[in-house]
This record gives C-alpha cells, sequence and structure tokens, in this order.
C-alpha cells in the first residue's frame, strides 16, 4: 500500500509528516496508534506549499504529524494494489 500527500498550503508551515524508526522493532498491524517516545525520528518532510510526499506502507513502517496548532490542509490518496 503507498500513501501520497499533496500538501496544499498558502505559506510554509512546521506541521509536515515525519517518518520513525521505532527503538525496539516490532511489527503492527495498522489499529492502534503508538506513543512519539517509542520511535526514533528519521526525517521530516517540510510542509511547503503545493508540495508532495509519498511513503509506501507496510507493518515495520511509521510516520506521523506531531501536534500543532497549526491548520494543516493536504490531499491523501491511498494506492493499494
Amino acid at each position: 500500500m503507498e500513501t501520497l500527500l499533496f500538501y496544499l498550503t498558502d505559506k510554509p508551515k512546521s506541521c509536515g509528516t515525519t517518518v520513525f524508526v521505532p527503538k525496539k522493532p516490532f511489527r503492527c498491524d495498522g489499529r492502534k496508534h503508538h506513543k512519539f517516545e517509542d520511535f526514533e525520528v528519521v526525517k521530516t518532510a517540510p510542509f511547503l506549499p503545493n508540495s508532495f510526499y509519498g511513503h509506501v506502507r507496510s507493518d515495520v513502517s511509521f510516520h506521523g504529524v506531531f501536534k500543532t496548532t497549526e491548520v494543516r490542509h493536504c490531499l491523501a490518496i491511498t494506492y493499494r494494489d
């Protein structure tokens, strides 16, 4: 499964999507959210006007957005083969 995000914003904001790696490896079935403190940050995609971010979802890949007060408009497309 792949997820594509198109960021729809008029100015740069500090609420991009972050990719994480777990501190202790495990597999996830995708049914629950996990605590940020259980993960290390790999990279954060900047939330820039008209930009794009994509990632492949799996039971060992993790992504998220840190809590923010900013409005975060994006178009998310998930592709399943």
